[in-house]
């Protein structure tokens, strides 16, 4: 439990300092609307290279459900 904790978290980490790096580089401010390119950027960034080692390919869906989750808080959706 203790290492897919790990796992999350840092993957986590640097999808979201990927994220903000991508804002930063293609100049978008934090006041904008949202940008769902940086959040597609990010993902792409962070998420390729666990689809190369068998460990963390299984976690990949949850993965990808934490990026859906925060592309959608981020957008301001309201879901309920």
């Amino acid at each position: 439990m203790r290492s897919n904790a790990a796992i999350f978290g840092g993957i986590f980490a640097v999808f979201q300092g990927t994220k903000e790096g991508l804002r930063s580089f293609r100049g978008t401010k934090r006041t904008d609307p949202y940008d769902p390119a940086n959040t597609i950027g990010a993902a792409g960034i962070t998420v390729l290279p666990m689809a190369l080692h068998p460990v963390t390919r299984k976690v990949l869906p949850h993965m990808f459900f934490l990026v859906a989750i925060d592309g959608v808080n981020e957008a301001g959706i309201k879901l309920y």
